[in-house]
């Protein structure tokens, strides 16, 4: 690595302690992310009782002791809620995990350390800072603005190839041969590898758009919002995704769907989008479908992208076989869930989150990662009627709701933690419901003044 790779890693905390100082404290947890996750180097440090010092771990935690030291009253204030329990027995369960398999108290508290920075941070910020209203609004216009921020590093890479990282950093993040796509190149800016920069920006677009479509977003940055939305689109074209693409067009069709369709329809889309991950890990572990026809649709629209398809479904099948020999808390840590030959050698290459939550820490895992990450959809529609979902007020949560959804979507094929999705998890899935179904009831006979008139960014 570089010496500006060292400096950028070891001055976050400094940054984050400057940034808790400077700002209000949402603007300044946002502000941290958008830093430390997007620009840092994709590098790991081991460090004796952290496990690693990377912007993974170091990004959450220094968010999290800057709380505590400029904002204690909100940091003692949470309190844990029944809905999250998911959570929960998501981090612990690596711990369980290694008990069963035998492998000590040690690795158990190493796993769930590390099984904390992956899910964790995000989701225990989103609690303390982004539970109401005024909280979603501030956090989707922070997405928005992290997309607008990606766009001249994303334009730079398509043109040149995927060489950020390399010229500030002194090394790639991913093979360089897998950035070349449709004619051109896929753009990874800072982030572990060009899926997880699509699913990004797709994230930041979508929730532009609704927020347009819904009259949240009308001028904002010195232009109107509709430019922003056109900027991000066209990025999001260009980094040539092709699997976020999808996922950008299932949640474009989502909330279309709740927006003009009859309250049946609202129900049945949100329903869709949030059991399609379950069933088809269900189908897939039970071997009920194979995912023939996935590939032969995807073969329609790119050999290459259907020859990789059948490639991770062979390897599903691999690992499943694996993880059905320890099926209840799976086989911890160690790449002990991975499948071998006779000779031991590994031949597996564990692409999908979902079959990585199933091999490591079986059933109870995989239950539990996606009950996380389906609750906040669903707390949504309890907390909002479907039929307020388009309103200005709760534009901001009713996208970021579907975009975790969407983000377990993309877990079924990949394994790209973002922590900004695990804070609009951890947000939403605490939001209280009296208070949100008034505010929002009250802003609805006046959309226009719930817009309102551009603000300075994130202001709170």
């Amino acid at each position: 690595m570089t010496p500006l790779a060292y400096i950028t890693l070891f001055t976050l905390p400094l940054v984050v302690l400057v940034l808790f100082a400077m700002f209000p404290a949402r603007r300044a947890v946002i502000y941290s992310f958008l830093w430390g996750w997007f620009f840092l180097p994709f590098a790991q440090i081991p460090v004796h009782g952290l496990s690693e010092y990377s912007k993974l771990s170091m990004t959450p935690l220094c968010v999290l002791a800057a709380a505590c030291l400029f904002d204690t009253r909100r940091v003692l204030a949470l309190r844990p809620k029944w809905f999250d329990i998911p959570w929960l027995i998501c981090i612990t369960c690596p711990f369980f995990s290694s008990l069963h398999n035998h492998l000590g108290s040690y690795d158990g508290a190493n796993a769930t350390l590390n099984q904390f920075y992956l899910w964790g941070g995000g989701y225990v910020v989103g609690r303390i800072y982004f539970t109401d209203l005024d909280g979603m609004r501030e956090l989707a216009f922070g997405f928005i603005a992290g997309g607008l921020i990606y766009v001249p590093f994303c334009m730079y890479e398509i043109k040149m190839s995927p060489q950020l990282h390399l010229k500030l950093y002194g090394f790639t993040q991913h093979a360089f041969a897998q950035t070349r796509r449709f004619g051109g190149f896929r753009p990874i800016v800072f982030m572990q590898h060009g899926i997880a920069l699509g699913v990004w920006m797709i994230a930041t677009a979508l929730t532009a758009w609704w927020m347009w479509l819904c009259g949240a977003f009308r001028q904002r940055w010195l232009l109107p919002g509709i430019v922003w939305v056109l900027v991000l689109m066209v990025t999001v074209v260009l980094c040539r995704a092709l699997e976020a693409a999808v996922l950008m067009l299932v949640g474009v069709a989502a909330l279309t769907v709740v927006k003009y369709l009859p309250t049946i329809f609202r129900l049945t889309a949100v329903l869709v989008l949030a059991l399609t991950p379950p069933v088809y890990a269900y189908v897939r572990a039970e071997g009920i479908w194979s995912g023939e026809t996935m590939v032969q649709m995807a073969s329609k629209i790119s050999v290459d992208r259907a020859e990789s398809l059948e490639f991770r479904l062979k390897n599903e099948e691999l690992l499943l076989a694996r993880a059905r020999q320890n099926p209840v808390w799976g086989w911890a840590g160690w790449n002990r869930y991975q499948a071998t030959d006779e000779f031991g050698r590994v031949i597996s290459v564990p692409d999908q989150q979902w079959l990585i939550a199933f091999g490591k820490n079986g059933l109870v895992g995989l239950m539990s990662f996606q009950a996380m990450l389906l609750l906040p959809l669903l707390v949504l529609m309890l907390r909002i009627p479907l039929r307020h979902w388009s309103q200005p007020a709760a534009a901001p949560a009713a996208v970021l709701a579907v975009i975790v959804a969407l983000h377990l979507w993309d877990c079924l094929l990949n394994a790209m933690v973002n922590p900004m999705f695990m804070i609009a998890c951890g947000g939403i899935t605490g939001m209280i419901p009296v208070t949100i179904t008034r505010r929002v009831r009250a802003r609805a006979k006046a959309p226009i003044i719930a817009a309102g008139p551009a603000r300075p960014m994130l202001a709170q």
